[in-house]
Parts: structure tokens; C-alpha cells; sequence
């Protein structure tokens, strides 16, 4: 790189010293250092996959470029024919049955357990995102959950072929299914106030219907198209 540290007399005699032949590169031209070259592909990929998912955030940056450093380290040099994980520690090796089995970002399924199903009938399995596996856990990797932001570790997981439209749509049948009946109350309001909007518009010049006419036609109308129940003492529908 061409900075002033890199060219002052220290740096230049220690390079004498040790027998170092450097070259900095041109100014603003980072490209021509191999290694500025492969931190802007990393760059470039990570962007590329956060801008092309519809439920990854821009906060997942981290998560992408330690998946994308740990890969790098885990396959074979071409120059060496080893990985730089493997030069430092020779003991290091790849277990391809549960590491990288799948691609940064890809939906996939795991198992809710029991204790933490909320309902008798809450479902038994869950969707996220890929972002990983997790470092000195066997078989297990880190998920994103795009509806809490929140990622959690998980095993037994397995690749499914949904669209992420699919997804939403899917999680918002399940905020359906959970919530609450509509009060009484609420529904009265809204016809009463659509009452008022209809006969505000008078083109034959008839009286207005007042306030408290209103409401008992309301009133009656929903006693006569609606059941009723009551539960704890107030009226829901």
C-alpha cells in the first residue's frame, strides 16, 4: 500500500535488514495489492448477497464476512496445495457431513422443541436464513429469524424450497391464528362512523339523522346480522 508508514526510514531499514524487497502500490490504486484485491471481492460478494435477499438486514455484514473468512481458510491453496488453517495447524480438517452444507442466506428448516411451543396447536417446525455454522459445536449453525431479528443456534436442520414471498406470507397466517377475536365495541365504532360519512352527503335536502339516531340504528343492525358471545363480561364478536 502506498502510506507514508510503509515508506519512512525505519520501515526501509528494517527491510534492508531482513533481506525484504518491497513495492508499495500506486497511489489509489489499492487494486494492485493482492490482497486489497481479495478484501474487495469479500466486499463486493457480501453486498451482493445482503442487497439481493428480501429479509436479510444490513447488520448481517458481520455474520457474512466471517462465513466468507472461515471458507477461505478451509480450502486448499493453489500455491501451497494445502488451507491456511491447515499451515498453521496441522491437525485442522474439514468435516463436509455437517460443515458447509449450505450457502450463506439459505432458507432452512429446524425443529421447535416442545418447551418452547406456546400452544397446544403452535406449529412444530420453523423457517430462517443460513448465516453459518457455529465454530466448536457440532452439526449445529447459526439461523436468523427475519421476523424477531434475532439469531439463535440450531441442529438438525435441513434445506427447504420456498420463496421468501412464500415466507411472509406464511408468518403472516401464524400472527393470524394468534390473535385475539375482535371486540364488540370496535365494530360498533366502525359502523357508526360509516353511518355518519353515508348520510353526510344529503342530495335531497332530507334532515340529517342526529347523533343518537345513528347509534341505535347501529345498534340494531348489528343485533340483527351478528351472534353474540359473552366472554368475561364483555361483548365480543
Amino acid at each position: 500500500d502506498f502510506r507514508n508508514i510503509y515508506r519512512t526510514e525505519e520501515v526501509t531499514n528494517f527491510n534492508l535488514d531482513n533481506d525484504i524487497d518491497h513495492q508499495s502500490s500506486s497511489p489509489y490504486h489499492k487494486w494492485q495489492s493482492t490482497v486489497e484485491r481479495d478484501i474487495q471481492t469479500m466486499m463486493i460478494n457480501v453486498a451482493a448477497i445482503i442487497y439481493g435477499s428480501m429479509l436479510m438486514r444490513a447488520d448481517s455484514w458481520s455474520h457474512a464476512i466471517e462465513h466468507c473468512v472461515r471458507i477461505h481458510n478451509d480450502v486448499p491453496n493453489l500455491n501451497t496445495r494445502t488451507t491456511p488453517n491447515r499451515l498453521i495447524d496441522s491437525t485442522a480438517y474439514v468435516n463436509a457431513l455437517y460443515q458447509y452444507r449450505y450457502a450463506f442466506g439459505d432458507m432452512i428448516c429446524y425443529g421447535i422443541p416442545k418447551e418452547l411451543r406456546g400452544w397446544k396447536f403452535d406449529v412444530r417446525n420453523e423457517l430462517g436464513l443460513y448465516l453459518g455454522d457455529v465454530q466448536g459445536v457440532k452439526g449445529s449453525c447459526k439461523v436468523y429469524q427475519p421476523y424477531e431479528h434475532s439469531v439463535i443456534i440450531r441442529a438438525d436442520t435441513a434445506p427447504i424450497n420456498v420463496s421468501e414471498a412464500q415466507l411472509l406470507h406464511w408468518y403472516h397466517r401464524r400472527m393470524e391464528v394468534h390473535q385475539r377475536t375482535l371486540p364488540y365495541k370496535e365494530v360498533e365504532d366502525a359502523v357508526i362512523d360509516l353511518m355518519h360519512i353515508n348520510d353526510a352527503v344529503d342530495h335531497k335536502g332530507t334532515q340529517t339523522p342526529s347523533t343518537e339516531e345513528n347509534t341505535q340504528r347501529a345498534t340494531d343492525t348489528l343485533t340483527t346480522t351478528m351472534e353474540f358471545s359473552d366472554t368475561e363480561g364483555d361483548k365480543t364478536v
